[in-house]
């Protein structure tokens, strides 16, 4: 299935690639989601095949004329947005219009690991040519799906095993390791351990080794102590391992570990000899299906279709059109400091420079600084930002409430008496929320700067006019 859809991603980067589209209409995606039969497609494969012998010919061509409703629905739309979006966007439309989640629901966890890897390669390039080059060439375990079944094989230690239970337990290596003090990962030959100064009714840091332990009685009853923890941990583990299987268990049991003998031998005193009977599974019992957690199927949307119809609706392009605007006249105020320091007709020049730079695409610059100019000689408006001598301005100022969170005010205005914050909006379509938005401002300056008054406004820019909060 995977092999199907690559075949697919081919053609579509290189529609002269018979063999590709070839192998993906004769394949199970595509036979299934169209109803078309494998024998009809064959048939006309080598019709094709005759009819161009030894000229050349593109058998893409000839299905869209012979099946032009199969084309459409399913192809044409692939066909003519190639390229213009990512592999990954085109893949999912892929899926979502072939229908493959549900078809093939068993096998969805190959289908995402191969999203998976699209998304990996498009950090580099989202080009087409560049994924199905480098899907040749990548290493085989980044191929690899953990897809688990009935017949198969479980490799875990015993720790992970700990609780689960298993028809056949293999123990490859049954060992007790004493020698090794510690618990789990934190095993060590001479670690460090807590024990209680007798004479001091404290507590000390002790190196436990054996050289050590020939000297000293003390550190010998402390080491014995802890060689017996040791020695229940790993009976411990033996019990979990012998515990694990349901019907039959194997012990492979070496006669050493490491450089020094296994314990584990005196466990099992006669190794090499089987008990009990090997377990009669049964034919029924074989065919039963394994149970599943059923997933739930991913829904994806069909991208090249959702691009397509991007532009239908005038609504949401008004809309955008009109975010899109706030945000630049947003960005122009923000560079505006105090005009009666620098005169409001070098100030348009400057933002004149800003627009051409940063927003070569608007057509319509003219009517930005048009605007700009307006605010500027706004009756309301214009205090905010012809300001007196000492009075200081800060613009998209970040302050922190009680509660941590961070909130950018648009333009501050603070003197030895007072504060003010002006905040920009495009229009007064969502007043509400805006007063709230002002409001929450005054209520941090106000326990920011108690000994001055505060006082917020709204500034509409598209009309320039002041509404105080």
């Amino acid at each position: 299935l995977i092999r199907e859809l690559l075949a697919f991603l081919r053609f579509l980067s290189s529609p002269i690639d018979n063999i590709s589209f070839a192998s993906f209409i004769l394949g199970d995606i595509f036979t299934q989601a169209t109803g078309l039969d494998r024998e009809l497609l064959s048939g006309f494969l080598f019709e094709f095949n005759r009819k161009v012998s030894g000229t050349g010919g593109y058998l893409y061509r000839e299905f869209r004329e012979r099946f032009p409703g199969v084309w459409d629905a399913f192809i044409s739309d692939f066909f003519r947005n190639v390229g213009f979006v990512s592999v990954y966007e085109l893949l999912v439309s892929i899926l979502e219009r072939f229908d493959v989640f549900r078809k093939f629901s068993r096998f969805q966890g190959f289908f995402m690991h191969m999203l998976e890897l699209v998304m990996d390669m498009e950090e580099e390039s989202p080009d087409i040519k560049f994924f199905l080059e480098n899907i040749e060439s990548i290493p085989e375990k980044h191929l690899y799906v953990n897809f688990s079944d009935k017949n198969a094989i479980k490799v875990m230690t015993i720790h992970k095993a700990k609780g689960l239970g298993f028809p056949v337990v293999i123990v490859p290596f049954m060992e007790m390791n004493i020698k090794e003090l510690g618990f789990g990962a934190r095993r060590v030959k001479a670690p460090y351990v807590v024990y209680e100064k007798e004479e001091e009714a404290a507590f000390g840091l002790l190196r436990l080794d054996t050289k050590y332990a020939k000297f000293s009685p003390r550190i010998r009853r402390i080491y014995r102590r802890e060689y017996v923890k040791s020695f229940i941990d790993e009976l411990n583990v033996i019990y979990v391992t012998f515990t694990r299987a349901r019907n039959e268990l194997y012990i492979f049991l070496p006669v050493f570990s490491g450089k020094t003998d296994n314990c584990a031998v005196f466990l099992i005193p006669d190794p090499g000899k089987e008990r009990g009977e090997k377990h009669d599974y049964g034919l029924k019992q074989e065919e039963e299906e394994p149970g599943r957690l059923a997933i739930p199927l991913p829904q994806y949307k069909d991208w090249v279709s959702a691009l397509k119809e991007e532009f239908t609706g005038s609504g949401e392009l008004d809309k955008r059109r009109s975010i899109e605007r706030g945000r630049i006249l947003h960005d122009l105020l923000s560079r505006v400091g105090n005009l009666n320091e620098e005169k409001s007709a070098q100030v348009l020049n400057r933002l004149q420079s800003v627009m051409d730079c940063e927003y070569p695409y608007v057509q319509d610059r003219n009517g930005y600084l048009k605007t700009v100019n307006n605010i500027f000689s706004s009756p309301q408006a214009k205090k905010f930002f012809y300001c007196g001598e000492g009075e200081k301005i800060f613009r998209e100022k970040e302050f922190v409430d009680a509660y941590g969170r961070t909130f950018r005010m648009d333009r501050l205005l603070i003197d030895d008496t007072a504060v003010c914050v002006l905040d920009f909006k495009s229009s007064a379509e969502n007043r509400k929320d805006s007063f709230s938005q002002v409001a929450e401002y005054k209520t941090i300056l106000s326990d920011i700067y108690p000994d001055k008054k505060v006082s917020g406004f709204l500034l509409y820019m598209d009309t320039g006019e002041v509404e105080k909060v």
